[in-house]
Parts: C-alpha cells; sequence; structure tokens
C-alpha cells in the first residue's frame, strides 16, 4: 500500500483522467512473443466471495457506456473518437480467448493507448471482478468466471498436441526444434515438459497431469528469440487439446518498424507541466526484429524533459537511459491472430512558459498522433491540428483530444502548448504584460540572489535529509489525494494544499538533484 501511494504521488494522477470514459480497447496482456519468467497464474477471489453480475451490469452502465455501448458491441457514443476499434464483448468467441483476470487487469490500471484510466481507484477489487462477470454474461460466457477458491480436486490426465510453423517462410521448423510445456495452478505451482518436433513440425505431450484450476502454453525459441503459443486453461471432461506455435526468423533492420499511435496527455501544475507519452509500435514486416548490438530504442524524450519516470505498470518490458526508453524484448510481425504491437508509457516534466514548444525526435514513422489537454487551460498550436473530443472527468475539469498530422518520415514532430488566461485571454496579451514588467523582474532577479546566498550560509542538507524530504512530500500529496478521492477534503482546497506540496517537492529534487520518486518506488 505504501509504495503504491508513493507511486501515485509521483505520477500525480494525471494521465488517467485524460478520458472520463470506461474503455477496455486493446488487451494489454503480453501476446504470445513475450515469455515471462514466470507464467502469470490466476487469481481467485477471496474464499466464499463470488462475482455478482448483477451489481457488475450496474457498474458497467454508470462507467462504461458512453465508449462500450449499452449492449457492449463497443458502439458507445464516444466510440468513434478513441484511437482504435472497441472489443465487442457479445462476441462468444472473443470472449473465450480472454482470461478473466487479463480483464481484471485491465479495468484495474487502465490501458493509455486507448485512453482508458485506472479504475482500481475507484472501484473496489469486489465491484471490478463484478464487471468482469458482466462482461462474460454478454457473451454468455459466464462460466469462465473465476470463483471462491474450491477445495483440492484430483488431477486429471490430458494430451496436448499442435504444430510449429516458420511463419515468415509458411514452412515447418528444422526438426527436432525443442518445446516445452508450461502448466500453472492457481496457487502459482508450475511444471514444465519437453519434447522435440517431428519432420512436419508436429509435437505431442503425452499424459500430461492437470489439476482442474491449471493453464497451460508451449514455449520454444528460435535465432535466440522465444515464442509461445495462446495461454489457454483446463477444461473438465476435456482429455485433448492443441496449442500450436509460430515463429519468425528474425533481422536487426528496422525498416517495418513504426508508431502506430502516439498520445501526449498533459496536465497543468503549479510550475510546470506533466507530460505522459504514450508510444504504439508495431512491426509491419514479416520478421521479428531483434537489434543485436543494442537494445530496440522504441521512443527518444523532447528536449527539456525533467525527471522523466518509465510507467512501467502500462508498458511492455523496457527501460529508460538517457537516450530514451529501449525495449527490452523483440518486436514481432503485426500480422499474426494477436496483435503484436508494443506499448511503452512515460512521464516527465516541462517548465510552464507562456507558450512552450514540444519538439519530439522520431526514429519511425507515425501513424496517429493525438494531445489531450485541459480544456480551456491550454491551446494546441500545430497546423492542421482538429479537436476530435471534449469531456469531463471530474467536475469542473474538462480534457479536450486534439488530432495532430503526422510528420513526414524522417522529421520530428512539433507543436505547442500555449497557456490560455482566466476568462479567455490569449498568451499574446500575457507575453505583453510580461515585457511592460521587465523592469522589476529585474529587481526581483536581484533580491533572489541575495536571498540565495543568505540561504547558502544555513547548513545544507544532505542527501539523505533531502531524500528524507522528498518521500515526506510525495506521502503528503498522496494522502491529500486519498482524502480528495474519498470526498473527505473539499476541490479547491485539495488543490491549494497539493499545488503548495507539489511546488516544495519541484524544488526539492532540483536544488538535490534528485530523482523524483524514491528508488524501488
Amino acid at each position: 500500500m505504501h509504495t503504491s501511494r508513493l507511486l501515485r504521488a509521483l505520477l500525480l494522477c494525471s494521465a488517467a483522467l485524460a478520458a472520463g470514459a470506461c474503455t477496455l480497447a486493446g488487451d494489454v496482456t503480453p501476446p504470445p512473443g513475450f515469455v515471462p519468467f514466470e507464467m502469470a497464474v490466476p487469481v481467485a477471489l477471496a474464499e466464499d466471495v463470488a462475482a455478482d453480475s448483477a451489481n457488475g451490469a450496474r457498474l458497467y452502465a454508470q462507467h462504461c457506456t458512453a465508449c462500450h455501448g449499452a449492449g457492449g458491441a463497443g458502439d458507445g457514443e464516444l466510440a468513434a473518437n478513441l484511437p482504435g476499434p472497441l472489443p465487442n464483448f457479445t462476441d462468444a468467441q472473443f470472449a473465450a480467448l480472454r482470461e478473466p483476470q487479463a480483464w481484471f487487469n485491465i479495468i484495474s490500471n487502465g490501458n493509455l493507448a486507448a485512453l482508458m484510466p485506472p479504475w482500481k481507484d475507484r472501484l473496489s477489487v469486489q465491484e471490478r471482478w463484478d464487471l468482469v462477470a458482466h462482461l462474460y454474461s454478454l457473451s454468455d460466457n459466464a462460466a469462465r468466471m473465476p470463483v471462491a477458491a474450491a477445495p483440492a480436486v484430483a488431477k486429471q490426465t490430458v494430451r496436448v498436441q499442435g504444430r510449429v510453423v516458420n511463419a515468415t517462410r509458411s514452412t515447418a521448423p528444422t526438426f527436432g526444434t525443442l518445446l516445452t510445456l508450461v502448466t500453472a495452478d492457481a496457487q502459482g505451482t508450475q511444471r514444465e515438459l519437453q519434447t522435440a518436433t517431428d519432420r512436419a513440425g508436429n509435437f505431442v505431450f503425452d499424459a500430461v497431469q492437470l489439476a482442474p484450476d491449471a493453464r497451460m502454453e508451449v514455449r520454444a525459441e528460435h535465432e535466440g528469440v522465444k515464442y509461445a503459443s495462446s495461454t489457454i486453461p483446463f477444461e473438465p471432461g476435456r482429455a485433448d487439446y492443441r496449442l500450436d506455435v509460430a515463429i519468425y526468423d528474425s533481422t536487426a533492420a528496422l525498416d517495418d518498424v513504426e508508431l502506430a499511435q502516439l498520445h501526449f496527455i498533459v496536465e497543468q501544475q503549479a510550475e510546470a507541466l506533466l507530460v505522459t507519452q504514450v508510444a504504439v509500435l508495431r512491426n509491419t514486416g514479416s520478421r521479428t526484429v531483434a537489434p543485436a548490438a543494442a537494445p530496440l530504442l522504441a521512443l527518444r524524450l523532447p528536449a527539456g524533459a525533467m525527471q522523466a519516470q518509465l510507467r512501467t505498470d502500462q508498458s511492455w518490458p523496457a527501460r529508460l537511459t538517457p537516450a530514451g526508453v529501449e525495449l527490452g524484448t523483440a518486436l514481432l510481425p503485426a500480422g499474426r491472430a494477436e496483435a503484436a504491437e508494443q506499448q511503452v508509457v512515460v512521464s516527465y516534466y516541462v517548465p510552464a512558459a507562456a507558450l512552450v514548444t514540444i519538439v519530439q525526435p522520431l526514429d519511425f514513422p507515425v501513424r496517429s498522433v493525438t494531445v489531450t489537454v485541459p480544456a480551456g487551460l491550454l491551446r494546441v498550436t500545430s497546423a492542421g491540428a482538429q479537436a476530435v473530443a471534449e469531456r469531463e472527468v471530474r467536475p469542473g475539469v474538462r480534457m479536450q483530444v486534439m488530432q495532430l498530422l503526422p510528420p513526414a518520415p524522417g522529421a520530428a514532430l512539433q507543436f505547442g502548448l500555449e497557456a490560455i488566461a482566466a476568462g479567455g485571454t490569449r498568451s499574446e496579451t500575457l507575453l505583453t504584460l510580461a515585457a511592460g514588467a521587465c523592469l522589476l523582474a529585474v529587481g526581483a532577479a536581484l533580491l533572489a540572489v541575495l536571498l540565495r546566498l543568505l540561504r547558502a550560509r544555513r547548513a545544507p542538507r544532505t542527501l539523505a535529509q533531502a531524500a528524507a524530504g522528498r518521500d515526506k512530500l510525495l506521502r503528503i500529496i498522496a494522502h491529500l489525494d486519498d482524502s480528495y478521492a474519498l470526498g473527505e477534503l473539499a476541490a479547491d482546497e485539495h488543490q491549494r494544499q497539493r499545488g503548495r506540496a507539489l511546488r516544495k517537492l519541484l524544488q526539492l529534487v532540483r536544488s538535490h538533484n534528485l530523482p523524483l520518486g524514491a528508488p524501488g518506488a
């Protein structure tokens, strides 16, 4: 709980508020191309607790119909304004292939690429499971829902077979390709069995012992890249399962890599703009992109970006470096049965000004660019920019989504964020007033120098003291956000106290060159 609050304060809860409607567009669960160290195991509901589909229907009507539609077909009134098509929850085959835990995770953590906010701070665990139960009921797949933990049941013997195909060449792989069947139950117990393909690429695992709550997948490796089949659950009474695995030849060339979507979500703070940037990469070729010399640099940061933080809860395996965000996995072709897009999310600050210019270096072609800003507070300036949506995300706060023209291949993306004064006064007027106060600014600068000299005579904070002060301010901000979310603090008082704490925090981290978040937070 302590770590989650620090993380929530660190991210300042901004990007999640970019869209007030609930959307489950896109499954953020890693597809077969991503093989974790441990298979994700299903999380059962607490003992003696069952999901309530009827309550889920009420929550769905309250939070989700604007995007997903009353019947769940993805045809809500706001669906046309979202970056991509929404899933059709009435499609029985679609629902049957989705794991309840994956949907629960998306509802909890959101999906910024689809402009969906996280709901874990607004809906209880029970309410989120109730929503998942309702989603399955829309396609008569209610039996897919996890239930309360049950007593241990004897394992059953099944047979798992399939075929490995090199999808780049549409042929079978080399004879004797090693395969691993991985099974896991709800308690986290994981087991592995191995076999090899015959000359036609076929394989069989006989006499596999499975618990009733188990899931399974088949893994293979080709040219140093790991691949996996889809993950499927055990079905009572079924004795034969088929899991095919597609592998691809690899290439280090980046010619087929593109940015399918590039989003900027901007929130105005007291002394800076908080920008959360979402980049969705796609491989349009027929080979897996696996650079040999260095990891794939997915996204460079704009000039002037400060205190950058990688959103690991929303990103594929990646790491933040001085050059930008590097992917931790290979990029599989997008022409597979499941989408192979990879998403990275990073937040950073840029200094506030009457007009802030964002210059985004780009290494790949861009298909879609959107910028979301607080309506009435910031204006996006860019040739060809069009407003595509505006909605209220909380009382008195509206966000506007702007669609920008993608830059020409090889060119950087550039747009402006112009401050709008109270009453709609344009920033040109603000600049004129600022020029008239130039002499006062010079005098204020001299006074600031004197004050800085006086402060320098005080005993300076040690780095440990500064880090402790930073952590304390982060806890204060998290507590203020919790109090506001629970209705214990009025909006104006929350904004006032939060702004004061944030100003102190920014001053502290800048003066001591501290990272904004505590290590491991």
